[in-house]
């Protein structure tokens, strides 16, 4: 088990054709919950930050991030 998450191989950068994929000569299964834990976390604070936009929602301040996925959630959408 990695000691943090920057040590955790789901959440390394992925290599390889076609976006990469994560270096599963070194994942174990105990890496997958603390990666969605880290992967949900970023999602919520990104979905909290469009709520907390202080401006009126409109479609270049709500539903453009909204369809524009991070890093992360874009890698599990592949």
């Amino acid at each position: 088990m990695p000691e943090t998450l920057a040590d955790n191989p789901v959440l390394a950068p992925w290599a390889g054709p076609h976006g990469g994929g994560p270096a599963f000569d070194k994942v174990q299964v105990e890496h997958f919950a603390p990666a969605l834990d880290e992967a949900m976390a970023r999602y919520r604070a990104e979905i909290a930050a469009i709520a907390g936009e202080p401006e009126p929602p409109t479609f270049a301040n709500t539903l453009e991030p909204l369809s524009a996925p991070a890093a992360t959630t874009a890698r599990r959408r592949r």
